[in-house]
């Protein structure tokens, strides 16, 4: 999971050693819905690996609310199958000079999606190291440690940068496979355990709450015009 252009195609292509998904290199986004690989450990041809591309929330080009009702139903359909995650990588790109409004959005409802439970079995990676010098890098990766992420770190969720290699994939699929896999995130319990709908679960709750947040701004901006 991750903004839009913050390379998850490109890990799960790395990883896969073959362009299984497509890559978007202009505005438009290429993830519009979610899609899946299924990859062979690579020290294990017994064990397999599925990967789960799912588009941005702060993706433009699409209405936000389809986009977590497409996580959703899959998240929901997943669980109801008894198929357990074994955990999620959340991707930043290092060469964003600032932490954007809509990125800081769309981390606050990814929080709210997978629960503080899961947060143990997330993997934050930074990633497009090659678009930025070392020191500048390290520095903009402190400050996330320290600061946007300092709450998810301090619960549970490691770092790891992805160089966009089949290697450091590889390396941050072992750092979450060396865990017990999750019971369930919090939005698979709400929708299948609770059966809640869709706009009462907790990522449902912030994502309205911040489209209002998003009119009230338009609105506004309109009204100066």
């Amino acid at each position: 999971m991750g903004p839009p252009g913050a390379g998850k195609s490109t890990f799960i292509n790395n990883a896969a050693g073959v362009d299984a998904t497509k890559v978007g290199h202009g505005l438009k986004p290429c993830t519009a819905t979610i899609q899946h690989v299924i990859v062979q450990y690579p020290d294990d041809p017994t064990c397999r690996v599925v990967f789960v591309d799912t588009p941005g929330f702060d993706n433009t080009f699409l209405d936000v609310s389809a986009i977590l009702r497409q996580i959703a139903v899959w998240m929901a359909r997943s669980y109801g199958d008894k198929m357990k995650l074994a955990g999620v990588v959340y991707l930043h790109e290092m060469s964003r000079v600032r932490m954007l409004v809509t990125s800081r959005k769309n981390l606050g409802v990814f929080n709210r999606l997978i629960g503080n439970d899961a947060t143990r079995s997330v993997i934050l990676a930074t990633t497009k190291w090659g678009d930025v010098e070392e020191e500048v890098g390290s520095q903009r990766e402190e400050q996330l440690s320290t600061a946007l992420w300092k709450e998810m770190v301090e619960q549970g969720s490691r770092t790891a940068r992805f160089l966009n290699t089949r290697e450091s994939a590889w390396n941050i699929v072992d750092l979450i496979t060396e865990r017990e896999p999750l019971d369930a995130l919090q939005i698979q319990k709400e929708l299948v355990d609770l059966e809640k709908l869709i706009p009462e679960t907790e990522a449902g709750s912030t994502l309205c709450t911040i489209l209002k947040e998003l009119v009230g701004v338009h609105k506004a901006t309109v009204g100066r015009l």
